[in-house]
């Protein structure tokens, strides 16, 4: 566990020296969070993460991990046949995706290097970053279906279509990212708002229907029905519970976030679903699997939020310090919790 510790506070280090000459290598910044980062996750052994092995297994037998599984296991194809006999290569051709897409959504979203710190920092401590050292095909299909909104955002419809369906053909679970067009067309209100909350409730209601439909054309699914059998834990309805608190003072402090920027609106609505799929389906496994899918986008949302709500008060400084103290303690504390309960498996770290 202290590897880790380590790694978070060499991170910590070097971004406080950057900040101090922000404006002339940002990009040299995202180079070296995305250097230490990928090499982190791409050189663990096959001891690293609950799934690990057997991701690492299918590999080097060269057998596809599922029969819809096409982009996948086009990767997987391709890392065999440069390095048949080394997973690592493997590993780090996936992370190297997985790493870059998240920062580049970084990039393209926040435009000052302190929301892009945050924004990194919140990815690793909120344990999106280390869950990919275990379910990490799913973790790469959350990182594809990230690309969705900021595509149609660019009113680059046939791209975020495509960014979809590579998604899919990496892990099914994506197909929850179906919603991520309904959230980008939708036009920004109170009504929708409330549309969204009462969408995401249903989808809790009927979440055992859903789910035994899922699973019947997904056998390996199966095991997720009895939602009593496999429940989630490591905080997430305290999570959820943080994120839409979060949600409803930016809302009540500065209204206009909901109209000025499109931006800052869909992340506000995708970060909501995140928060009730979090608080009100928590007992469901699946549904923590699928959530991934709109709690990626929470690392990007707060940030924002940070600057929206710290603009409304004479001593915006003031508060936007309070502000960023209050999660990064949180993200801390929530990674002090699963990296000491060993979540995923990742403890301790190695390299053989």
């Amino acid at each position: 566990m202290n590897f880790y510790w380590i790694q978070l506070f060499v991170f910590m280090i070097y971004s406080f020296f950057f900040y101090i000459i922000k404006p002339n290598l940002s990009k040299t910044y995202f180079w070296l969070v995305g250097i230490q980062l990928v090499s982190i996750m791409g050189l663990r052994s096959f001891r690293v993460g609950t799934d690990t092995l057997t991701n690492i297994n299918s590999y080097l037998a060269n057998e596809p991990v599922e029969s819809d599984t096409f982009v996948y296991d086009l990767l997987r194809k391709i890392s065999c046949f440069f390095a048949p006999n080394d997973y690592h290569v493997f590993l780090f051709l996936l992370s190297t995706v997985t790493v870059s897409i998240f920062l580049y959504c970084v990039y393209f979203c926040q435009h000052t290097f302190l929301e892009r710190f945050l924004s990194i920092y919140l990815y690793i401590t909120l344990y999106f970053y280390f869950a990919s050292f275990n379910v990490q095909r799913q973790m790469l299909a959350v990182m594809v279906a990230m690309l969705i909104p900021f595509a149609l955002l660019k009113k680059q419809k046939g791209k975020a279509g495509l960014f979809f369906l590579l998604a899919l053909g990496i892990h099914n679970t994506s197909i929850i990212a179906i919603l991520d067009f309904l959230v980008v067309r939708i036009r920004k209100s109170k009504h929708a708002l409330i549309t969204t909350i009462s969408v995401s409730i249903l989808l809790i209601y009927m979440s055992n229907y859903l789910f035994s439909i899922f699973s019947n054309i997904f056998d390996h699914y199966k095991i997720y029905d009895n939602s009593n059998e496999f429940t989630a834990n490591g905080g997430s309805i305290l999570l959820g519970i943080f994120i839409f608190v979060f949600i409803s003072a930016t809302l009540i402090i500065s209204k206009e976030a909901l109209y000025q920027n499109a931006t800052i609106s869909i992340l506000l609505y995708l970060s909501l679903i995140a928060a009730i799929l979090y608080i009100l389906g928590a007992k469901n496994t699946l549904v923590m699997r699928m959530v991934d899918y709109y709690s990626i986008f929470v690392p990007l949302f707060l940030p924002k939020a940070i600057n929206v709500v710290s603009q409304k008060f004479t001593y915006r400084l003031l508060i936007k310090l309070v502000l960023i103290i209050i999660i990064m303690l949180a993200g801390f504390c929530l990674l002090y919790y699963k990296l000491s309960h060993n979540m995923g498996g990742i403890v301790p770290y190695s390299t053989l």
